[in-house]
């Protein structure tokens, strides 16, 4: 029964113990062949480095640098939220979207609060935000064009 429904939720192959050490590497090998290789980017993101409106954005090393040069180094959830926006400048992206496809509730409010914390970081005044704009009833847009170097 466990077999079954194992395979029947989605598993690719199911192992009862005890086990022989050369079937599960047969196995995992086979289920291996069943898929492409991974198709490797023609640089690594993190090492690339995106300029926009006079700011610069490491995401390597969580780096933002300002206009004037001051350098400053991004929480995890910040840096994450701000490489979503920069891959999609000038798109709207929904709380989804912007939390890597999450399932959001009405009521997660986390994303707001991380938006409110990068604005405060780009605006003199964020009450009237240029850079990271709000799109009532459908999510966020950055307004700035992203060049890759």
């Amino acid at each position: 029964y466990d077999r079954v429904m194992g395979l029947e939720l989605g598993a690719d192959d199911y192992v009862v113990k005890p086990f022989e050490p050369r079937e599960l590497i047969a196995r995992a090998r086979s289920i291996l062949r069943r898929y492409p290789g991974v198709v490797a980017p023609a640089a690594d993101p993190a090492l690339r480095v995106a300029e926009f409106a006079g700011w610069r954005f490491e995401p390597g090393s969580n780096t933002l640098t300002s206009p004037g040069g001051q350098q400053d180094t991004l929480s995890t959830a910040e840096a994450q939220l701000l490489s979503v926006l920069l891959a999609h400048p000038n798109h709207i992206l929904t709380r989804e979207q912007l939390l890597g496809g999450r399932d959001v509730s009405a009521l997660d409010r986390s994303i707001d609060l991380r938006i409110s914390r990068l604005r405060r970081r780009f605006e003199e005044n964020p009450q009237h935000a240029r850079l990271i704009k709000t799109v009532y009833g459908a999510g966020y847009l950055l307004a700035a064009t992203v060049t890759w170097s």
